[in-house]
């Protein structure tokens, strides 16, 4: 968890003057220094479970080309001590071990709904034993659940951003997909991304699909396991 602290000083001067003289005295002096912290407020994220495919026969890979996985789902919750406005930053903790598709775009399968998704924005699943890359995945966020101290649940969007409190990239969105350009995600009550959601609890649907590379990468007789790792920090507003 990430925790911004800004530490604010004032300063002030008592003057404690002596009797008038023909000649006036250095008057005596003392300074007093009045330090305060303001802090966010604490929030605590947890998922709701990792994500498992169970055991994949070998036999089941592609020979020729990458395997597409059926989407599985998860979600992050949020939960602070009071209404706040926050953000989050995904990091890849597997760099550089996503499979290389080439440039462009690859054709996702969420559910029953196919979209296209840059192939730049894969994320690692680490490597086999002979340093193969096993694949990637793309990682999928829903639409949010924000609820206030109130108890009040909001009707929000998905935003992305390229830095913690920077200007949001394309808008307010119902679902979208992470981007290694705009790794910053939060939530707002507009459908064009601009009025942040406040609030005490706040839950993300995630869904990962992952891409298996062709089975002829790897041994037959080796088991490879699927290694992939995020993390997601929270950032305060």
């Amino acid at each position: 968890m990430n925790r911004i602290q800004t530490l604010a000083g004032f300063v002030f001067l008592l003057s404690l003057f002596g009797s008038a003289g023909a000649a006036d005295p250095i008057p005596p002096s003392a300074m007093l220094t009045a330090t305060a912290k303001i802090k966010a407020p604490a929030c605590n994220a947890s998922v709701s479970g990792n994500i498992d495919y169970g055991v994949i026969s070998h036999s089941l890979l592609n020979p020729t080309k990458t395997t597409q996985l059926k989407s599985n789902g998860t979600s992050l919750n949020i939960t602070c001590e009071s209404d706040t406005f926050l953000r989050f930053k995904v990091t890849d903790e597997k760099p550089g071990t996503a499979i290389s598709l080439g440039t462009g775009y690859v054709p996702i399968l969420f559910g029953s709904e196919t979209t296209s998704v840059g192939t730049s924005n894969l994320l690692g699943l680490g490597k086999s034993t002979n340093g193969v890359p096993i694949g990637g995945y793309v990682l999928q966020f829903g639409t949010p659940t924000v609820v206030n101290s109130a108890g009040t649940s909001m009707s929000t969007r998905v935003i992305i951003s390229a830095t913690p409190a920077g200007s949001i990239s394309g808008g307010g969105f119902a679902q979208t997909y992470y981007d290694r350009s705009t790794p910053y995600i939060g939530t707002a009550t507009s459908s064009d991304g601009l009025t942040p959601a406040k609030g005490k609890t706040f839950l993300f649907p995630l869904a990962v699909v992952a891409i298996i590379n062709k089975s002829t990468a790897f041994s037959a007789t080796d088991t490879v396991e699927l290694s992939g790792k995020i993390t997601m920090e929270i950032v305060y507003l």
